[in-house]
């Protein structure tokens, strides 16, 4: 444990850093600057991009140039997460602000139900069918990454899929590209890190039908 030390105070130091880079451009969507479609991100620290340097290194920000490789144009991304959030934050907090949004996302994704498994007492299994049948129409929801008790989150990974099938919503399968081996994945232990949240990308790109990554190691942060 001693050896994550390190790890765990560069990712406590990420959390402050990170959600202040998505609060100023979360405030800039909010204001009604930039074009092009926007993606809605609900979630927690993974979202953030806790475990990489910068934000544009997380999930969202490569995806983000995905969608945008795919549909020559800029997307705005409006992250609603919060690192260590779990399933209620998500459905009492984030989802209801969809409702005063300025404008219609075209895109909504939910990665959520992580930090439950950390807890042993969640209302993870039992809330799940109100974060399907709360999201809109084309959203996506993904599956809990697997190296957290696996019991239970094939439990509420089995729900999620049948749920989401029964909408018609893309599944993000974390669980079947975050199987072991770990070494080397994750930046302390529990946030994905650059060769970790290459693993994500690749499940986010098969879901929403997006070209794969090109060159993954190098990404730009963007203003």
């Amino acid at each position: 444990m001693l050896r994550l030390v390190p790890a765990l105070r560069r990712s406590l130091d990420q959390v402050t850093a990170h959600a202040a880079t998505w609060a100023e451009r979360n405030a800039a969507v909010l204001a009604g600057d930039g074009e092009g479609p926007l993606w809605v991100v609900l979630g927690d620290s993974t979202a953030q991009g806790v475990g990489v340097a910068h934000v544009d290194e997380g999930y969202v920000g490569r995806v983000r140039r995905l969608l945008e490789a795919r549909d020559g144009r800029t997307w705005a991304v409006l992250n609603l997460s919060r690192s260590g959030a779990v399933l209620d934050d998500v459905l009492d907090v984030q989802l209801p602000r969809l409702r005063d949004l300025p404008r219609a996302p075209a895109l909504v994704t939910a990665v959520a139900g992580g930090n439950d498994l950390r807890r042993r007492r969640t209302t993870l299994v039992q809330r799940l069918p109100e974060l399907v049948s709360g999201l809109p129409a084309g959203s996506a929801v993904a599956t809990l990454p697997r190296g957290l008790r696996e019991p239970r989150a094939r439990e509420a990974n089995a729900l999620l899929r049948r749920l989401a099938a029964e909408r018609g919503l893309p599944v993000v399968d974390l669980w079947a590209v975050t199987g072991p081996p770990w070494r080397g994945k994750y930046a302390d232990g529990l946030h994905p890190g650059p060769a970790g949240v290459t693993d994500w990308v690749r499940a986010f790109a098969d879901a929403l039908d997006l070209p794969p990554e090109q060159d993954p190691p190098t990404v730009r942060a963007r203003r």
